[in-house]
């Protein structure tokens, strides 16, 4: 009956006991930094994607050396940044594009190369070992101004997020595309 007794009495301590182990445990639980959303927006050194909504590219361009005047000089610093903004940010998002499995890949070449010959008397590889054998050829001929064409929505649709000269013989701009599902979109193009 003793048995019984402390085993009634350990029973009913133990609803108890998970209640204050429960409550302890939350009681040290904080809720997420409020400003988690907000430390993306100020990093201002790293380029590429830094969520899957935002992109950045940092790029820094030399002064001209000749006399100009301080209009004249931001203008020549933001022609240049824009040449260096798609320099820096076309090979990312060539990258991030090629991160598919090799399958995917020659699936996709295959049919843009079956969808451009359509009409056309032309040879159509049907050798699925065809686009390993060639990747480094195509790799090597891969041609900037094709890679900026295909990126042309979104190298346009980003925009100068910082300006800064403060610094003698430099320009910094800090460009930045925040969409919804960019990475998405870039890696289905």
């Amino acid at each position: 009956m003793e048995k019984s007794n402390q085993w009634l009495q350990k029973n009913k301590i133990l609803p108890y006991l998970f209640f204050f182990l429960f409550n302890l445990i939350i009681s040290n639980c904080y809720p997420a930094d409020p400003n988690f959303k907000i430390k993306p927006l100020k990093n201002t050194s790293y380029s590429g994607f830094i969520s899957r909504d935002f992109f950045q590219v940092v790029v820094e361009v030399r002064s001209p050396d000749k006399e100009l005047t301080i209009g004249q000089e931001r203008n020549y610093c933001k022609e240049k940044s824009l040449i260096e903004r798609d320099k820096k940010t076309i090979p990312l998002l060539v990258k991030e594009a090629s991160m598919e499995t090799p399958n995917e890949k020659r699936f996709r070449y295959d049919e843009k190369y079956k969808k451009e010959s359509s009409g056309l008397n032309t040879f159509v590889h049907e050798d699925p070992g065809w686009r390993e054998s060639n990747e480094n050829y195509l790799e090597d001929s891969l041609n900037f101004s094709l890679s900026r064409g295909e990126f042309a929505w979104f190298l346009d649709s980003m925009f100068i997020y910082r300006e800064d000269y403060s610094e003698a013989g430099k320009c910094k701009f800090i460009y930045r595309n925040i969409q919804e599902n960019l990475y998405e979109k870039v890696a289905k193009t």
